[in-house]
């Protein structure tokens, strides 16, 4: 086991870099839908649809279940 190395020519920083680069753009796209939640207008106050629609989908209604029933 002398001389020999686990990892080859892998480098751990890289991975830890792309590591951080994945989390990062996945928590942008769970803040960017998150906040469309609530007061994001998707339409006019006549109704008709907004000219700034976001290039994320539409998160689904959140909905919370209360215990015994109350929800």
């Amino acid at each position: 086991m002398v001389g020999v190395t686990f990892f080859g020519n892998f480098d751990l920083a890289s991975l830890a870099i792309w590591l951080f680069w994945g989390f990062f753009a996945v928590l942008i796209y769970y803040l960017q839908t998150e906040n469309m939640r609530e007061g994001f207008p998707f339409e006019n106050e006549d109704g008709t649809a907004a000219s700034n629609q976001s290039v994320f989908p539409l998160p689904k209604p959140k909905t919370f279940n209360l215990p015994m029933g109350r929800g």
